[in-house]
């Protein structure tokens, strides 16, 4: 029992010094301005002048970068897709900010009954799916430019019979 109650008081005598030791440090420090505790009078200390922050280089880089938008996902919703294989780059396109034409990946297309389609195998082309029945589909689509601004935008297909 002494063994224990010698470890425990050691510890506790060290957790009270340091306790002792950081009220000091954070209260009981006071500048001739009246700044209290460490952090207040070393920052009162430190000069911060007035920095003006669009004079660096990497802002007016950041600046010149943000005003370019994400490129923009458009598909041709006045057709209706048919039964059967379809490209789906034929209805939609995706633009950069300057307006040249970006390529688009399908991320997913799914059936009207939900079930998750794949792109067809047979062709080397990412955006050819084979459409079974009637209904609408959902299509997410990604598309991304040369900065790497991406957008993700889904359309509603709608396929139906001729």
């Amino acid at each position: 029992m002494k063994l224990i109650l010698d470890m425990y008081g050691k510890a506790l005598l060290e957790a009270a010094a340091v306790v002792l030791l950081l009220t000091f440090l954070f209260f009981g420090v006071t500048d001739e301005k009246g700044n209290t505790g460490i952090f207040h009078v070393a920052g009162a200390k430190t000069d911060t002048g007035n920095i003006i922050y669009g004079t660096y280089k990497d802002f007016k880089n950041y600046a010149s970068e943000g005003e370019y938008r994400k490129p923009r996902i458009v598909y041709d919703d006045n057709q209706v897709l048919t039964v059967g294989k379809c490209d789906l780059a034929e209805y939609i396109h995706a633009y950069d900010y300057n307006g040249n034409q970006l390529p688009i990946r399908i991320v997913t297309c799914s059936a009207p009954d939900g079930l998750l389609l794949s792109p067809d195998s047979a062709e080397s082309s990412l955006t050819l799916f084979e459409f079974k029945t009637d209904g609408i589909y959902r299509v997410r689509v990604s598309a991304a430019d040369e900065s790497n601004r991406k957008n993700i935008c889904e359309f509603s297909v709608p396929v139906g019979s001729d």
